[in-house]
């Protein structure tokens, strides 16, 4: 690599790593190196600031390295703008990366050949990494021109750069005179001016205001005919909170670069950007895409675009639909089977091949591989697993750590007696004992006025009786005995032969054999399903949560507790945090981050996740829906639950454990606040002999 290189980090060590390692790989000669400073706010946020500074100069190359390292926070829109800025003030011309996007190889000599070849060309203002057309090549050549700048992994001129202006004047006219000429896509527009506006009043995006000065210049941009760049960032970012499907377009190599003879904007590829990536995602739309593309000839483009909504949604229930429309049409094409002709992949490509293309440079030694071995994967269907520690490897696709003995299945491992009568009486009596209880049944007392009652806290402001609900694995029956008494019609699953013997000797408490609950429940549709830590001893949540799936109404909630892996985190960072005690290889088969969870709840149509206050430090907590989740007042709540006389004593129980953490947190005030008055007593008494001296 010739041209240089802008690195823009902030505060994730681990994933800046994974990009570094790319950076490392391609050995640009001048490396700059931008961060924002820490949150003041935010406890831990200055170490890990620092720690990703570190990471980010690990520089083992021959290579002029620059930092711009703030020591106080700027935010995102200043902090990166004044980033590139400040590169630009240094270089003519160079590629830009941030800590959240992971380059495929060819992603550094495509930009460094287009730097070259239109360095002269005041047109061509901005080079895209990243390709959003889901399968549809335009034209002939290796990319084609954009009005839009797209900023996965990007590259530019500082002459283009100079037309940046944070604040957008003129917008308000150009909105008005200029826009509507951009692409043929009415609410594409409108959605996309809903952006700059957005941005313009809150200025808290740099990416909107480079898009304006681009549009408003009638500049155009470089894309690639095939993705160079993944964004690995999403769930964990500043402005990329949820996971997206478009993370998961793979990176494909580029072995080969050619021009195009003419260089004019692509108003179909911009008005296809526009209709799918400017609105808020769904399944549906995704779908009716592909529909469209059959209707038009276009059936090959859609293996591209099954292969990203399988990765994101997984098995919905209209993407199998979808996949056998288009087999039989390429069937048709080309005369061969309709499995045959859908690979997942391009034609003549095997589907492994490239499925992690420059996704982990520099780690390829470092790689488990399982292909040779049992047929063993993470749940996200990644066969690339990475070393990581205490019975664990990790999944760089998804930040899942995998159990890393073979997976037995839920009803193998239930026949050794993984989860038989010493499961609960043996294995769990340490738990116990450091619970402070003797017995199981001491277990379940506590559990009344503890986990059960802090879910259904936030449970009752989500789903009101008498919603049917059931319980995945209900363990002691506590949260189906108290949703029971409370007047929801609870139910619950239990795998353990053992337990349900003595769960049927509790009054109140109905749980069933997985098998007799399909047999008894068949065709019945659920308002809620509820899984509190189950999820991460399931060796197939895939299929499960299909299940789930199907049991649910359209509009039915998942409410879910699990243990919470610190995304990026090493075995050796993890030592001593509660999240250690987690580690419990063959029985936690999967320990997921809270982006890999809300991956997985995504690829079943669970779009809208609400994260809830955790009752323990190594846990999430969260309610999850196909739709906008609704939202009871405490006034609704209690007329609900207080409608069945028989629900007064449940209701009583859970009303005086709100009242107790009130008076928990009005403690924890009055202690804070003694304390600060204490410390300044002591000031004084200290400077008290000082005093006295002068």
């Amino acid at each position: 690599m010739r041209a240089p290189l802008l690195f823009l980090i902030f505060n994730r060590p681990g994933m800046t790593g994974k990009v570094f390692e790319a950076i490392r790989a391609a050995r640009p000669p001048r490396l700059y190196i931008a961060a924002d400073g820490p949150r003041p706010e935010r406890p831990g946020e200055a170490e890990l600031c620092a720690k990703t500074r570190e990471t980010a100069l690990r520089v083992d190359w021959p290579c002029a390295v620059k930092t711009l390292f703030r020591k106080r926070n700027l935010g995102c829109a200043v902090a990166v703008s004044s980033a590139v800025t400040w590169f630009f003030s240094q270089e003519p011309e160079g590629v830009i990366l941030e800590d959240d996007i992971l380059p495929h190889p060819d992603f550094f000599p495509f930009c460094e050949e287009l730097l070259e070849k239109y360095r002269d060309d005041p047109k061509v203002m901005h080079i895209s990494g990243d390709n959003f057309q889901l399968g549809i090549t335009r034209g002939v050549a290796s990319y084609y021109f954009s009005r839009f700048a797209h900023i996965w992994g990007w590259a530019s001129w500082a002459r283009a750069w100079k037309h940046f202006d944070l604040s957008m004047p003129g917008l308000k006219h150009f909105i008005h005179a200029e826009l509507p000429r951009v692409a043929d896509e009415p609410e594409g527009l409108a959605r996309f001016r809903l952006g700059l506006e957005t941005a313009a009043d809150t200025a808290n995006t740099w990416d909107y205001p480079w898009s304006y000065a681009v549009l408003k210049k009638g500049g155009l941009c470089v894309m690639p005919n095939q993705n160079l760049a993944r964004n690995i960032g999403f769930g964990d970012g500043t402005n990329c909170v949820c996971p997206s499907i478009w993370g998961a377009i793979r990176p494909r190599s580029m072995p080969e670069i050619i021009h195009p003879a003419e260089v004019e904007q692509n108003r179909e590829a911009d008005a296809l950007t526009l209709r799918l990536q400017f609105i808020p995602e769904s399944p549906e739309i995704f779908i009716n895409e592909g529909l469209r593309r059959l209707e038009n000839g276009q059936a090959r483009a859609n293996l591209e675009l099954i292969a990203a909504m399988r990765d994101h949604y997984g098995d919905f229930h209209a993407l199998t639909r979808l996949e056998a429309l288009t087999g039989k049409v390429l069937a048709l094409k080309e005369g061969a089977t309709g499995k045959e002709a859908l690979p997942g992949t391009r034609p003549g490509q095997k589907e492994e091949q490239t499925a992690h293309a420059g996704c982990d440079s520099g780690t390829e030694a470092r790689r488990v591989n399982h292909r040779a071995g049992p047929a063993k994967s993470c749940w996200c269907g990644n066969r690339e697993l990475l070393p990581w520690g205490g019975g664990y490897l990790r999944c760089p696709h998804c930040e899942t750590l995998v159990d890393a003995a073979s997976f037995a299945g839920d009803e193998g491992r239930k026949a050794s007696g993984l989860y038989g009568e010493d499961y609960w009486t043996g294995k769990m009596s340490a738990a116990y004992a450091e619970m402070g209880c003797a017995s199981p049944d001491e277990v379940l007392v506590l559990h009344y006025h503890e986990r059960a009652a802090h879910w259904l806290s936030h449970i009752v402001r989500h789903v009101l009786p008498p919603a049917r609900i059931f319980e995945m694995g209900c363990g002691m029956g506590t949260l189906v005995r108290w949703l029971c008494d409370l007047g929801y019609a609870a139910v619950g699953t239990e795998i353990s032969p053992a337990w349900r013997r003595r769960l049927r000797e509790k009054p109140g408490i109905r749980a069933l054999s997985p098998a007799a609950f399909a047999r008894v429940f068949r065709g019945v549709n659920f308002d809620c399903a509820i899984l509190m830590d189950v999820l991460e001893h399931l060796s197939d949540p895939l299929a499960e949560l299909k299940k789930i799936r199907k049991l649910l109404k359209p509009e039915g909630l998942l409410v879910l507790q699990l243990p919470e892996y610190p995304a990026g985190a090493s075995y050796g960072e993890v030592a001593g945090h509660a999240f250690s005690r987690m580690l419990l290889p063959e029985e936690h088969v999967f320990l997921y981050s809270r982006a890999a969870l809300t991956r997985l709840l995504h690829r079943f149509g669970f779009t809208h996740v609400k994260w809830l206050p955790n009752i323990f430090p190594s846990d999430m907590f969260a309610i999850a829906g196909t739709q906008p989740l609704p939202r009871y007042s405490e006034k609704e709540t209690a007329n609900r639950l207080l409608a069945d006389a028989k629900s007064l004593t449940a209701f009583a129980a859970l009303n005086n454990y709100r009242l107790l953490q009130e008076e928990k947190a009005t403690s924890v005030k009055i202690v804070r606040h003694y304390d600060a008055v204490l410390e300044k007593i002591n000031q004084g008494i200290a400077r008290v002999p000082q005093l006295r001296a002068g």
